[in-house]
């Protein structure tokens, strides 16, 4: 590809993020799973905080309860305490990177098991 090519093609994969994201459209992963907004998606103010109402926008555009759950989703605690484990009504950066990690381990170990229990019952 010549460099006018790349650059037009760069330009309008830009263009189409930005675009997706100002729709609240999340991008997705290889098997097809939306990708969670980052941090500064969700801090609408860009007070380097999230407040309670800033996630309950987010899982509302993620299809999520106020409660964190899925909708057709069983009953689950309050995710928001959970990760807002300093307790101030907010959650930090780092706050949210430990849940994001914790998510991604669980998430990983889930697909592990399934893969898991595919290969068994080929078996």
């Amino acid at each position: 590809m010549t460099q006018p090519i790349k650059t037009t093609a760069l330009v309008i994969g830009a263009l189409a993020i930005a675009f997706g994201l100002s729709l609240g459209v999340n991008a997705a992963d290889r098997s097809g799973r939306p990708v969670p907004p980052s941090f500064s998606e969700i801090d609408e103010n860009s007070d380097q905080l999230i407040s309670r109402e800033e996630i309950e926008a987010a899982m509302q555009a993620m299809g999520r309860d106020r409660r964190g759950r899925a909708d057709s989703d069983g009953d689950r605690p309050d995710r928001f305490a959970r990760i807002d484990t300093d307790g101030d009504g907010y959650i930090n950066e780092s706050e949210f990177a430990v849940a994001r990690e914790k998510m991604q381990d669980r998430r990983a170990r889930h697909h592990k098991q399934r893969d898991c229990d595919g290969e068994d019952d080929s078996v």
